[in-house]
């Protein structure tokens, strides 16, 4: 065995449960933009809203969602690997 490679990663019921959230995370984010896309011209009726405003409410707000609510997941996800763990 050559000393210069690093061990293979041991696959575990963690490294499975961390694809499965990441892969429900993923889903969630797709259905959300895909619900804003296919909802965007009733809700433009119903609020009398203009095609400016639809463009900032699906693409900078809820880009902005996205990014800010990014780093306190991203802090808790540490904490909850530890208590897995």
């Amino acid at each position: 065995m050559n000393p210069n490679t690093a061990p293979s990663p041991s696959v575990t019921w963690r490294t499975h449960l961390s694809l499965l959230l990441l892969a429900l995370v993923y889903i969630f984010s797709f259905i959300d933009r895909q619900v804003i896309a296919v909802l965007i011209e009733p809700i433009k009726r119903d609020f009398g809203a203009s095609d400016t405003q639809m463009g900032l409410l699906s693409g900078l707000a809820f880009g902005l969602l996205y990014a800010v609510m990014g780093v306190p997941v991203g802090r808790l996800f540490p904490r909850l690997n530890q208590q897995i763990n």
